[in-house]
């Protein structure tokens, strides 16, 4: 009772510090007796506790703070009659905290007035600047004023947000049909700013009692979920600015060129690639930063469709310069930048697409950026397979000279003039020097992966096409078997050191180790004939050699055939040994036997009408063409070292 009459008395003469320890003893009363609210007295003594709290919290919410100008602040007043509502409870509390809102923002709505140039759309940052000056008024006049726990400027803040998010909802309508792209993307730039800039400021730094017990105030996206339904526009113009970046030349122009694109005499690095790509992902890396601070998972969605739309595209584009097939120096320079862009494309592109789709939450399916790495994917292997196809072409007169039989007859003119200097012939060596030229063209741009992958590619093209110009010769002697041998080794050593040439450091030995395989494995069934050939063909042994010798896979009739016929025997001398062949299992014809029927043209009887035509490479073309051609005197006269002449099949 003591306390109360105190409390009363306190308020009457405004000392508001003697209203908050008579109030705050008296509540520690009425908890002890707490238990006994049903009593005539204690209740009378809480219900005259709550009428001493309603007029202290009524006259500071109309007086105290009922005229707050921020050129003269009563600090120490306004202090002490919040240390008393702190006592009163969140819902008094809460009174006087919006009151202060509430005055302090009638400024803010009268400059910002419907129909005033301030409140226009364009104008829209000037109540970004109001916000932040009126927060550091706060904190210079107000900080001390108000408890922490109150979260005054936190609460201020939101409903800023809310107002002016009201505002732009209603300006944005008023100006949907005449609505200026540019205006919209730089107040979407400034509100994500103002968002991101109050979510910091007003975060809770540091540590103080009943911090923990706080709301976290996040105000993005507050005021920029106004713009959800005009986002496309902000779409467009993305779209419109990549397109814009990608409208320059695909390989540079004056100091912008591709370096070492217009000559094969440039200076290069390896890496080198279309100098475009780089600058449109720093692009996307901008337009992805935009898209991230507007916090919209649909925007980043359509943003996502933007970016994939244009990288295909400019994927379809470089195709348009690329080299096919890459014969020259410089055009196999071209097709190893192209391979260095698509490569880079290709990863960026994969890392973008699970960027978006963790940012977004969505599955890769809704991102779809496999399109993305599937397009540069495409450019990586037809720029890689243009180099092929030069080397091809490059290879082409030589095998044809090859399984023509020259090599024998140049062997014997240069044993002649030279004492049998070179064990190889003439024509492998020049096989190995197109292979060596094409490693030092693309070592000087090609990292050590791609390049790989280029030796891959063509070792399993050129060797089998080396392989198979054995079976465009007519008939061979012992002499030319023993040669085919030689070069045969000598040509694959050429392939086993092909990638560490002119640097033997390029790969370990361990970074080879498929290479090798490859090279070894596309060599073994050239070997293995060689040797069967060596046999006499009329030797009751040839079948079953020629059936321990040859793997599985290359086992077959028409493959046995064409070997018998090199040996100067028909079909028809051997049809016991077919036949025993088909006993044990021996197919007619293998896949490998039918690609080259088509590749060289060969008839034998097994291969469908018209397979020959299905080849489309230049080296197939010239060999097809190669066929009908006149045997040279060398390849019919290497026939003669068999026991008996006998015709072609």
């Amino acid at each position: 009772m003591l306390q109360l009459q105190v409390l009363s008395s306190s308020f009457e003469r405004k000392r508001y510090i003697q209203c908050r320890d008579a109030l705050q003893e008296a509540q520690k009363y009425s908890a002890m007796f707490e238990k006994m609210n049903d009593m005539p007295k204690v209740k009378e003594l809480n219900d005259k506790q709550r009428q001493i709290c309603r007029q202290i919290e009524y006259y500071i919410r109309n007086t105290v703070f009922a005229d707050i100008s921020l050129e003269k602040v009563e600090e120490n007043t306004m202090a002490e009659a919040c240390a008393i509502v702190d006592l009163m409870g969140s819902e008094i509390i809460k009174k006087i905290r919006d009151r202060f809102i509430e005055k302090v923002l009638e400024t803010y709505t009268t400059r910002f007035k419907r129909g005033t140039d301030d409140a226009t759309l364009s104008r829209t940052e000037r109540r970004y600047v109001y916000i932040r000056t009126l927060l550091e008024n706060y904190d210079s006049m107000f900080k001390n004023v108000f408890p922490r726990q109150w979260c005054v400027p936190q609460e201020l803040c939101v409903t800023f947000c809310i107002r002016t998010k009201q505002e732009l909802d209603f300006q944005l309508q008023e100006s949907a049909s005449s609505m200026d792209v540019v205006v919209l993307t730089y107040i979407l730039e400034k509100t994500i700013d103002i968002e991101r800039d109050l979510t910091q400021s007003l975060a809770w730094k540091e540590e103080f009692p009943g911090k923990s017990e706080l709301p976290v105030y996040k105000y993005n996206g507050m005021m920029l979920s106004a713009f959800r339904e005009h986002m496309g526009l902000f779409v467009q113009n993305e779209d419109k600015l990549m397109s814009e970046a990608l409208s320059q030349p695909l390989v540079g122009d004056g100091e912008a060129a591709c370096q070492g694109w217009k000559s094969a005499d440039e200076e290069t690095r390896v890496g080198t690639a279309l100098p475009l790509a780089e600058d449109i992902f720093v692009f996307i890396k901008e337009s992805l930063k935009r898209s991230l601070r507007i916090a919209q998972q649909d925007v980043l969605l359509d943003m996502a469709g933007v970016w994939r739309k244009h990288l295909v595209r400019f994927a379809k584009s470089v195709t348009t310069v690329l080299p096919d097939p890459a014969l020259q120096p410089l055009q196999v320079r071209r097709a190893c930048i192209l391979i260095n862009t698509a490569d880079f494309c290709r990863s960026t592109s994969q890392n973008l697409g699970e960027e978006v789709c963790v940012r977004s939450e969505a599955p890769p399916k809704d991102v779809a950026f496999d399109q993305v790495v599937d397009a540069f994917s495409s450019v990586y292997s037809q720029s890689v397979m243009a180099i092929v196809r030069g080397v091809e072409l490059a290879m082409a007169p030589l095998l044809i000279e090859y399984g023509n039989g020259a090599y024998l007859s140049a062997r014997r003119d240069e044993d002649a003039n030279s004492g049998g200097a070179h064990d190889e012939s003439r024509q492998v060596r020049a096989m190995a020097t197109v292979l060596h030229d094409t490693v030092v063209y693309c070592a000087a741009l090609l990292p050590t992966l791609p390049l790989r992958f280029v030796l891959n590619k063509v070792a399993a093209t050129i060797i089998p096409l080396y392989n198979n110009t054995l079976y465009r010769q007519r008939r061979l002697s012992n002499d030319a078997v023993a040669a085919m041998r030689v070069d045969a080794a000598a040509l694959e050593k050429t392939f086993l050191q092909l990638p560490n040439y002119n640097d033997p450091n390029r790969y370990q030995p361990a970074a080879l180790s498929a290479y090798i395989k490859l090279v070894r494995r596309e060599f073994d069934p050239l070997h293995r004939a060689l040797k069967v050939l060596q046999v006499d063909a009329r030797n009751n042994a040839f079948m079953d050699l020629y059936y321990e010798l040859t793997l599985p896979d290359d086992r077959s009739i028409q493959n046995f055939v064409r070997l018998v016929e090199l040996k100067g025997l028909r079909r028809e001398e051997v049809r016991g040994w077919i036949t025993g062949l088909s006993k044990r299992g021996v197919v007619e014809a293998t896949p490998r036997d039918l690609q080259r029927e088509a590749m060289l043209g060969l008839a034998t009887g097994t291969g469908a009408p018209g397979a020959a035509a299905g080849g489309g490479s230049h080296l197939r073309r010239a060999l097809r063409r190669a066929t009908a051609a006149p045997w040279p005197a060398a390849a019919r006269g290497g026939a003669a070292g068999g026991s008996r002449r006998r015709r072609g099949p």
